[in-house]
């Protein structure tokens, strides 16, 4: 017989303190609970609380080695807007084995992020004057594409706090990132971090949940060392499920885990991620089917399958959608959030500069970017590099030709991999109609590549079919970011 859910309502320090209004969670190592503070001295009276139980699962004396670790992270991290805020920790004085620890947080009370799809129904539903808000949420009401920068931009500014503060989370996943009614997105669940400055003689594979765990560690490199690129890859699956709805790789097994990844980024060769052939798994690796894919456009795929899900469904009225899938700026984001090769991703910082987020009111953060900038370590970088972007190889063969079952052609995507021709080489390839007369492949053009290359179609034997959306637009400088410009969906600044 399953064991019922464990309730706080009747706990004796509970009782004493606090006034319980509902249990939020249960786990392995505890339970949450909603209460309303009556004799703390940290916060106001009145003020709606979050209480964490803590219990020692394995018996013994002591605090448990992972409430350790979120206690000292959240008070490294103590102030931050974007990192949930722990007001106390105390004990039972009726445990003298400290067998139980009671953490009391602010109250994030709109819940997690993997609920951002009904928080957005609800800021959006006066645009929906049909809708009853007594009744169930349409299942495919989708968040505005605003909606989604301003959530990703707060929780890629808490991120880099966190790793300038020299920690990783390691446990990044949508229910350990939570709102406020206020929009305010709050990082959680400290229990896994670790301080990369700490050095230890073995780190553990077995950490990150498994959809959210970055290649790494399925692959298990020699004299393998945590970097901050672990978050990040976690990240860029939480951005594809809030974009989405559904998980970007929700294996059931590892191996499908890591199976879908392959299949949606191809299989990664010695020239995308150098020293994999060394790999501890590389053996058992090499059998696995070798895909070739252009990484953009399995991204793409994943952003694009819940519209078609939704465009399927029977009996639901069609909201709208973000049309993210057909943003350029979005696919190169996600890409380099889901880079193999650690050292090559986007870092945190680098990604709240990324063109996309220029669509977000950076003027209600100045004061968060401000005090990020103000809290880096020296010699770490504040801003990107420049180019801000470098251009990225992906390893395909030349012969690569991008019309397998994955192919989204809407000729709106990013190509990263070269810059804008000369004028006078794309003047000719214009004339000429195409090359040197090697076989025509289509080649992803996003609004990097020059306008001459657009009008010309391309050059060496590429012919390039382009979206009527881009055509006459200027493209894109990196180089040359605009600050505070808002851009249209396909990346040009309005």
């Amino acid at each position: 017989m399953a064991q019922a859910a464990e309730t706080m309502e009747h706990d004796p320090y509970v009782v004493q303190n606090f006034i319980f209004s509902r249990m939020l969670g249960s786990g392995t190592y505890g339970c949450v609970a909603a209460v309303t503070n009556r004799t703390l001295t940290e916060v106001p009276q009145g003020t709606p609380l979050a209480i964490k139980k803590m219990r020692k699962w394995n018996g013994g004396e002591g605090i448990e080695s992972t409430t350790m670790r979120e206690v000292n992270a959240l008070m490294a991290l103590r102030g931050h807007m974007n990192i949930v805020t722990l007001h106390k920790v105390d004990m039972d004085p009726s445990d003298p084995m400290a067998t139980i620890v009671y953490l009391i947080f602010e109250l994030c009370e709109a819940g997690d992020v993997g609920r951002f799809r009904t928080i957005c129904a609800r800021e959006n539903q006066i645009n929906y004057p049909n809708w009853n808000p007594d009744k169930l949420l349409p299942r495919n009401t989708v968040p505005t594409l605003e909606q989604l920068a301003r959530v990703m931009f707060q929780i890629l500014n808490g991120i880099a706090y966190m790793h300038c503060k020299g920690l990783i989370h390691r446990d990044l996943k949508p229910q350990n990132i939570l709102m406020t009614n206020n929009w305010i997105v709050k990082i959680a669940d400290f229990g896994l971090a670790r301080t990369v400055t700490i050095p230890t003689k073995l780190m553990s594979h077995e950490v990150a949940t498994q959809w959210y765990r970055p290649p790494e560690l399925f692959m298990g490199p020699a004299n393998f060392k945590y970097t901050y690129a672990l978050d990040i890859w976690s990240t860029g699956c939480i951005f594809i499920e809030l974009t989405s709805g559904m998980p970007a790789f929700n294996g059931h097994t590892e191996f499908e885990t890591l199976m879908k990844m392959l299949n949606t980024l191809g299989t990664p060769t010695n020239a995308i991620w150098p020293g994999s052939e060394a790999f501890t798994y590389a053996d058992q690796f090499n059998r696995f089917p070798k895909f070739v894919r252009d990484p953009r456009d399995g991204i793409t795929a994943l952003l694009r399958r819940s519209h078609d899900s939704i465009s399927q469904a029977a009996g639901y009225r069609p909201y709208g959608r973000t049309d993210i899938d057909r943003n350029s700026l979005a696919v190169d984001l996600f890409t380099r959030m889901l880079t193999y090769q650690p050292d090559r991703r986007i870092t945190a910082v680098q990604a709240l500069y990324h063109p996309f987020f220029d669509i977000v009111d950076k003027r209600r953060y100045q004061h968060f970017l401000g005090e990020l900038q103000a809290n880096y370590p020296e010699g770490y970088p504040v801003m990107p590099p420049n180019p801000p972007f470098p251009q990225m190889d992906y390893g395909l063969p030349d012969n690569h030709d991008n019309d397998g079952d994955m192919d989204v052609d809407d000729g709106n995507h990013m190509n990263i991999d070269q810059g804008p021709p000369a004028p006078a080489a794309a003047a000719a390839a214009a004339a000429g109609g195409g090359g040197g007369g090697s076989k025509g492949r289509r080649v992803r053009r996003g609004p990097t590549q020059g306008n001459n290359q657009a009008a010309g179609g391309g050059g060496d034997g590429v012919g390039l079919r382009v979206s009527p959306r881009l055509k006459g637009k200027e493209p894109i400088n990196y180089a040359h970011m605009s600050k505070g410009k808002k851009r249209d969906r396909d990346g040009h600044a309005k």
